[in-house]
């Protein structure tokens, strides 16, 4: 095997990280498949670019493909090119053809298109054209997507059980630009923000206790009996749950780890992933070679942070450290906190075997083409080079006879239901992967006792698969007659990665179940932070680094002697609709005149005392909204407040125009940015004297003053989608519409047809609730040219009647990404209706007292 020492590394890129940081390992060997002579080399270089040109980033809706991994840890272990060429012909037939991404990815809108993994192929295309531009070092491009940024998606690299992670360590070791490629491809798909919120809410949620020691902490997760009912049996829907809920006992524990000697807690760390795979089998499972999947991805995953850990800047080693912890806590309460047992790797008898023996049977035994098996041996290995192993620790755990035959626990399954109020009905999805091996498999499908929910399950091989997910309403006891699955399934096999065996299911929903009541909804319900929630100690702080914008009166005195609200506090006010306005001009410009005769004096002066009243009342045709210092004014989207009454907020440029092209209208608002991380907050509004500050980017105290004076306040924010939600919703209130042209002032843009304003809906698919939801049913279409759209040529009637909403950049990339979001969460079967692609927008709802 052609093996060099880690080459000098380029002039920018990642030579800008060669700062020691706290955790100072010495960089692996990196072997230069690119520019090998021997065979395996070459062979893997081949490979590899094969597999790149011909297959996707999945072989399934949610799981990547392991064939680049399992090959790269196969050549590392010393696989000949006839080993690895067997292994590629075992795989071939699982992997999935490339298809063609929905859009094109561009440098305008690439943020707005992550966690899409639908996208995949957009985005290896785009960060191929990005090496291009970076004169082909792949190590450029890794840095300038990962690191350099204001937002770097280095802080997801965990995302998809650290596929994105475990890809680049790999890349990394055979200097391989396909699989950067992929790394990035994966890490835009893959993307989260749940470990970037947890950070950024950790000076808010104090941990109750500290521990130096991993080992200790997981001890405390196991005897933890606020645990002990929160799940039935081990399963991978589990983990999906608690990072989802950020429930709080997770987030206890997390935050427990005290790091305080980084290089020792990372060693521990290693060892704790090892001790989690063979330490805490049954030891009849461990006879049979059976152990858990979820347990081995902490393992690859803490290897793969071994590798990149001296490779990338000082500031991102612990937080990378701490995204591995979170995942590792998650999947042991997930598995049911299962006892760890290192005596039962170190009484383990090796019988004279060494590594040479275990690195035989990873690649040439009978589970070498076990893609998590031979990567596991691999891991196993690197840890007892970095760490050295004088009780042969690691080696007893890669003992083949004992890793073998991994069972897969993670076999998709996902059920989505919809309530149809007009037909009383609830459709209800079963979603199966459109491999081979299910075919002929039936679900079984149960209602529970209480008619609102449903629970499936699958037959043997996959007995131990089973999902349940809340119905939007309670269905009829007839129903249960229904859910069989006799039929055929509607199977898509053009599809390629998101092929699948889809069933449906109609449902009669119970007469007397409340979800049929008839809804008189007002406005409030609908829009999310109006005045009677608000409080005249209500403050503002920026969402991404908390600086606050709108202190307490008493406070706010000290910093603006300027600001009215200091005796009396904030006075918050909701602006009327839109519709109030509209009549008032109405009455005004159709007003009668005065009728000729006698009265005509008299009527002059009533009509001139009118004009008076309505001119001080704000009801007049020429009155405007206008910005009044100690009171925020309230609309659907915005706070109107004025400017004296602001602080650390600063002026930015005007609304950006990020496209070459030709756009909408420019913009003469100028943006108002934090004065701390220089996100942007809101718009300066010239025509209301006023700042109007952007409630998707803000987050809110509103606690009343007694419940501020003690403890530590909570703070809320409202998910974008919800806002934009509500802006529809007001928009199909006044203007009686359901089609909109949306965009950002670009020329391009998206239609909406908001099929369904009101809807309820359960779903089992990563990042979604189990339990009912209530969204808009919204179809959508991209929009190549907006302004044609919206003002066709004379000539040219426009081919639709729609309305237009102009939102800034960063909100219209969050409606992209929830729309396209919810349609990949969809079954294949109910993701398209003719041109249109369907998608879900969450609505904020009121609770009812």
């Amino acid at each position: 095997m052609f093996t060099i020492s880690w080459p000098s590394l380029p002039k920018l890129g990642l030579s800008l990280f060669s700062k020691k940081g706290a955790i100072d390992l010495r960089p692996v060997k990196i072997h230069e498949s690119e520019t090998a002579q021997d065979k395996p080399g070459r062979a893997l270089k081949h490979l590899l670019k094969l597999n790149h040109v011909e297959h996707g980033l999945f072989v399934q809706r949610y799981l990547p493909s392991q064939l680049p991994e399992l090959l790269c840890a196969s050549f590392l272990q010393g696989a000949s090119d006839e080993d690895l060429g067997r292994i590629y012909e075992d795989h071939i037939n699982s992997q999935v053809k490339w298809e063609d991404s929905p859009a094109e990815v561009t440098h305008l809108d690439w943020r707005g298109y992550l966690g899409c993994r639908e996208y995949d192929r957009a985005f290896v295309n785009f960060f191929e054209d990005e090496l291009a531009r970076l004169g082909y070092d792949w190590r450029e491009v890794v840095a300038e997507y990962l690191f350099d940024d204001k937002e770097p998606m280095f802080n997801s690299i965990m995302g998809g059980l650290g596929a994105p992670l475990v890809h680049l360590a790999h890349a990394f070791e055979v200097s391989s630009r396909e699989m950067a490629m992929e790394a990035l491809g994966l890490a835009a798909t893959c993307h989260s923000s749940t470990f970037k919120d947890l950070e950024d809410a950790a000076p808010l949620n104090k941990a109750t206790y500290e521990s130096k020691s991993l080992f200790e902490i997981l001890e405390n997760v196991r005897q933890d009996k606020e645990l002990d009912n929160l799940f039935n049996k081990p399963d991978s829907q589990n983990l999906k749950s608690l990072i989802t809920s950020r429930n709080p006992l997770l987030l206890k524990h997390w935050s427990a780890w005290k790091i305080e000697s980084a290089m020792e807690q990372f060693r521990e760390s290693q060892e704790l992933a090892a001790a989690l795979l063979v330490g805490t089998s049954d030891p009849e499972n461990a006879r049979s070679g059976s152990y858990n999947s979820l347990f081995a991805v902490l393992l690859t995953t803490s290897h793969a942070v071994r590798v990149v850990l001296p490779l990338i800047p000082a500031q991102f080693q612990i937080p990378l450290l701490r995204q591995w912890w979170l995942t590792t806590v998650a999947i042991y309460i997930s598995q049911l906190r299962p006892e760890i047992d290192s005596d039962r790797i170190l009484g383990y008898d090796l019988k004279g075997r060494d590594w040479k023996w275990t690195a035989e049977k990873a690649v040439k035994g009978k589970f070498s083409t076990d893609a998590q098996f031979v990567k596991v041996i691999r891991a196993l290995k690197e840890l007892s080079l970095t760490w050295g192993d004088s009780e042969s620790f690691f080696l007893k755990a890669a003992d083949a006879d004992r890793t073998s035959g991994m069972q897969d626990i993670n076999v998709p399954l996902y059920l989505h239901a919809e309530f149809l109020p007009n037909i009383r009905q609830i459709t209800l999805y079963v979603s199966l992967p459109g491999r081979p091996e299910f075919n002929g498999i039936r679900p079984d499908i149960q209602l529970s006792e209480s008619r609102k929910a449903v629970i499936v399950s699958l037959p043997k091989p996959f007995q131990d698969v089973v999902e349940t997910i809340k119905l939007p309403a309670r269905v009829s006891d007839a129903s249960r007659r229904g859910l069989n699955a006799t039929a055929d399934p509607a199977t898509t096999s053009a599809s390629g990665s998101n092929s699948s065996h889809d069933y449906s299911f109609r449902m009669q929903v119970d007469p007397k179940d409340e979800a049929l009541a008839p809804q008189d909804e007002l406005i409030d319900d609908f829009v999310p932070w109006t005045a009677v929630e608000m409080s005249h100690l209500t403050r503002i702080r920026c969402r991404e680094c908390a600086t606050p914008f709108l202190l307490s009166p008493a406070n706010h005195e000290d910093q603006n002697e300027h600001s009215q609200a200091s005796t009396v506090g904030w006075v918050w006010k909701d602006l009327p609709s839109g519709n109030w306005a509209e009549m008032m001009d109405f009455w005004h410009c159709h007003k009668p005149d005065p009728h000729e005769g006698h009265e005509k004096d008299a009527k002059d002066v009533a009509l001139q005392i009118e004009d008076q009243h309505a001119h001080t009342k704000g009801y007049g045709a020429d009155s405007q909204v206008v910005a009044i210092p100690g009171t925020v004014l309230i609309d659907v989207a915005t706070f109107l407040l004025a400017e004296s009454d602001c602080i650390a907020l600063k002026k930015g440029n005007e609304e950006e125009q990020k496209s070459t092209t030709q756009t909408i209208q420019p913009s003469n608002q100028r943006t108002l940015d934090c004065a701390t991380c220089n996100a942007i907050i809101g718009m300066e509004d010239p025509i209301a004297n006023g700042w109007r500050l952007l409630k998707a980017n803000v987050s809110l105290n509103t606690a009343p003053a007694s419940d501020s004076d003690t403890g530590t306040p909570e703070w809320k924010s409202q998910p974008t989608e919800m806002i934009i939600a509500a802006q529809l919703l007001e928009l199909i209130e006044r203007e009686s519409a359901r089609r909109f042209v949306v965009h950002c002032g670009q020329k391009t843009g998206l239609v909406l047809w908001v099929f369904n304003p009101d809807m309820r809906y359960s779903n089992s698919s990563s990042g979604r609730s189990i339990m009912a939801q209530q969204a808009m049913k919204v179809f959508y279409q991209d929009c190549a040219d907006v302004d044609g759209l919206l003002h066709p040529e004379i000539g040219n009637p426009s081919p639709l009647s729609v309305e237009e909403l102009e939102l800034p950049s960063m909100i219209f990339e969050a409606l992209s990404t929830a729309l396209r979001g919810s349609n990949s969460m969809l079954p294949l079967s109910a993701r398209r209706f003719g041109e249109w692609d369907i998608g879900l927008l969450s609505r904020f709802r009121r609770d009812k007292d």
